[in-house]
């Protein structure tokens, strides 16, 4: 798949990259899948809305992958959780972020097994899962939010709703071509003014694309650098202060 050698590229020290595929094959014999609830025509260009409601995905993201596999499974927090996605993927990425911090809670269908415990090591790291510490401060609903979320021409979908009380946490890392990209001035101010932390970055092309040079690839590599939480050097028992 094209994004596990993406990440394998990356090269990211101490990080686990999951490439995870859109649930729903495309209509019509087209090749590839889709994150959408349903498959939507602009009548004016008759090109594909791509903001056609994420309600499965997101809760499939949530329950499945966040929640059952890398919280209670793997033992990760949401601050240690990063998503990125491309075109459609960066929307139900920023949509996850969103309904995470909202409040959206995980269906009995994915309620972990009482016998899940212990912890895990990963490298350097011990993660010990929420229902083992009692710990509980960061799940769904939690107001630490996810360590971040990079769109790549992907822009915020409209049903995401407002944060109760202000803004949504999880750091936000938008990127755009500067003409004919499908992330528009009003996708932006309405991203802003839904997210506390948000950064634009406009590479200098047409039309929304994966990053093809070192200058493209740099604010995002430089987003991992932020947000990323390595552990090597750091004293046994230390705290991280945000």
């Amino acid at each position: 798949m094209p994004f596990k050698t993406f990440a394998e590229k990356l090269q990211l020290p101490e990080t686990a990259c999951l490439s995870v595929r859109a649930p729903t094959p495309l209509p019509f014999d087209l090749d590839g899948f889709h994150w959408g609830d349903d498959i939507l025509f602009d009548e004016t260009t008759g090109e594909m809305d791509y903001d056609s409601g994420f309600t499965k995905s997101t809760q499939l993201l949530l329950e499945k992958l966040i929640h059952q596999c890398l919280m209670e499974k793997c033992g990760y927090r949401t601050r240690e959780v990063l998503l990125f996605g491309f075109g459609q993927g960066g929307m139900v990425a920023l949509d996850v972020a969103a309904r995470l911090e909202h409040g959206i809670q995980p269906s009995k269908a994915f309620e972990p097994s009482p016998q899940t415990g212990g912890s895990l090591k990963m490298g350097p790291t011990e993660h010990k899962p929420s229902n083992a510490t009692g710990d509980t401060s960061d799940g769904f609903g939690s107001q630490e939010g996810l360590g971040g979320v990079i769109s790549v021409g992907g822009y915020v979908p409209h049903t995401i709703p407002p944060h109760k009380n202000g803004k949504y946490r999880s750091p936000i890392l938008l990127c755009k071509a500067k003409s004919k990209s499908a992330v528009k001035e009003y996708h932006t101010n309405r991203l802003k003014d839904l997210f506390q932390d948000v950064q634009v970055v406009e590479w200098e092309k047409a039309g929304d694309s994966m990053p093809r040079s070192r200058e493209e690839m740099m604010p995002i590599m430089e987003f991992f650098s932020r947000r990323l939480r390595s552990m090597r050097g750091v004293p046994e028992g230390s705290v991280e202060i945000t």
